[in-house]
């Protein structure tokens, strides 16, 4: 009699398992990390663990990459629009086709 209640509870624990993993909710794909346009050529979104990021490879040989924080007067960029005018305005373009 003791076995055919652990048998059936056993039983019970194994379909409901089967249930959860068929019906539990699963998370849905993230979203991409830029909104309302693309990614430029050298770049493409990676989901790794449920997180999204940006990867973008770059051929040193053909690209230069520079690093900047400040403007010539010393004072932080502070946003990448400001970052787009200093750099025009120097008349270096920051990507070039």
């Amino acid at each position: 009699m003791m076995k055919r209640r652990y048998g059936a509870a056993l039983l019970i624990a194994i379909l409901l398992a089967a249930i959860a993993v068929v019906w539990w909710p699963r998370r849905p794909e993230p979203p991409p990390l830029v909104i309302g346009g693309d990614l430029p050529a050298p770049c493409r979104n990676v989901a790794f663990e449920a997180v999204t990021y940006v990867v973008c490879e770059i051929d040193l040989r053909a690209d230069s990459i520079g690093v900047f924080h400040a403007g010539a007067d010393g004072k932080p960029f502070g946003s990448l629009e400001a970052f787009d005018k200093a750099v025009a305005g120097e008349g270096r373009p920051v990507c070039s086709p």
